[in-house]
């Protein structure tokens, strides 16, 4: 065999890793569907998270914004993250409101022509992240913002639910 086969070969199966470890610099929109992240054969913990969503209010009004945090529970540290909200009486209906002002990330568009969800932009541990949510104007009802949380490569939790916040 020939040095140009091997070298096809192994640029083939580079790119193919590349796309099966996921990307360090954020999650890709094809996340949004389920959250989960494409990290090989890893399946999401299914203990209790060591990470949570804060909302700073439990009420506000439509069209208001509302300082979220993300941080840890414990001495844990995660790397990556993406966060939505959603109707909690819908939640199959995709992400609502306006995510912004990420402090440790990036903004990305879920429904497209929206930027309704906030993911990393690298793999730095990180033990706190704020972001601002914009309600909609025309909705009332109750939130929930579920985040994934990355510890590691093979270990994170999917849909973190936060605690609910009623809009008015």
């Amino acid at each position: 065999m020939n040095a140009n086969f091997f070298a096809t070969v192994l640029l083939t199966l580079s790119a193919f890793v590349s796309i099966v470890y996921g990307l360090p610099t954020g999650a890709p929109t094809t996340a949004c569907k389920d959250m989960t992240p494409n990290h090989l054969n890893y399946r999401p913990q299914t203990s209790a998270s060591p990470f949570r969503t804060v909302p700073a209010n439990t009420l506000m009004a439509a069209g208001e914004n509302l300082d979220i945090l993300l941080e840890t529970t414990a001495t844990n540290q995660f790397r990556g993250f993406l966060t939505m909200a959603f109707d909690a009486s819908n939640t199959g209906a995709g992400p609502i409101g306006i995510i912004s002002s990420v402090s440790d990330g990036q903004v990305i568009e879920c429904t497209a022509g929206f930027l309704n969800a906030a993911t990393h932009v690298d793999n730095v541990d990180k033990s706190q992240v704020s972001l601002v949510w914009t309600a909609p104007a025309d909705f009332t009802g109750t939130v929930v913002f579920w985040t994934t949380f990355v510890q590691a490569q093979d270990i994170f939790w999917v849909q973190v639910p936060s605690a609910t916040v009623t809009v008015a």
